[in-house]
């Protein structure tokens, strides 16, 4: 398993423009977790990414998704730069973000 993997699934999914994540098997996969906040939210994307990856043909796990959200939350938090970029790509075309949701 390993993080490069899903670095590589999230590229995919995140620069799809025939099968955006809001109309394919990630908005099945997260349609489950409206009612859901806070760690549990956190916990279970990481797993509904995992399965969807290995769906996909990575072999990835929730550890290495959870690795990958850490890593993000670092970057976030430590460079305003990186910060506003995030925030900017993911509340107008990031694809992952309409499957997910913003709550």
């Amino acid at each position: 398993m390993s993080l490069a993997k899903f670095t590589e699934f999230v590229k995919q999914i995140t620069t799809e423009s025939t099968d955006p994540a809001k109309n394919s098997d990630l908005k099945t996969a997260f349609s489950g977790l409206t009612n859901v906040n806070g760690e549990a939210r956190v916990d279970a994307t990481a797993k509904k990414l995992a399965e969807v990856a290995k769906s996909r043909g990575f072999d990835v796990s929730e550890t290495d998704v959870k690795e990958y959200f850490n890593s993000l939350k670092s970057q976030y938090d430590l460079n305003p730069m990186m910060a506003s970029m995030m925030d900017s790509y993911c509340s107008s075309t990031c694809h992952l973000g309409s499957a997910v949701g913003k709550s």
